[in-house]
């Protein structure tokens, strides 16, 4: 199951600005990359279409990689979240 981080905001959790890109910092750089392409800059994480240009794409890593990406920093997120 892929993060949806767009949700937080949606679901009206408050979330102070410094302290998402606090933790965006401290994510391995693939994490880091995942995360900003698909939930800041809306990049699909990957896609059927070989010439859609997706997170995947970009990377020039398999869908897999980014989906496995993507959860692992939304379990460190919940994590972070205790911890704040």
């Amino acid at each position: 199951m892929m993060a949806n981080w767009g949700s937080f905001f949606r679901r009206g959790v408050l979330v102070n600005l410094d302290q998402v890109m606090k933790f965006i910092t401290t994510l391995p750089p693939a994490q880091r990359e995942a995360v900003i392409l698909c939930s800041i800059k809306g990049y699909k994480p990957a896609s059927d279409d070989p010439d859609e240009e997706t997170v995947a794409t970009i990377c020039g890593v398999s869908g897999t990689a980014i989906r496995k990406n993507l959860r692992k920093a939304a379990e460190k997120l919940k994590q972070f979240r205790q911890e704040s």
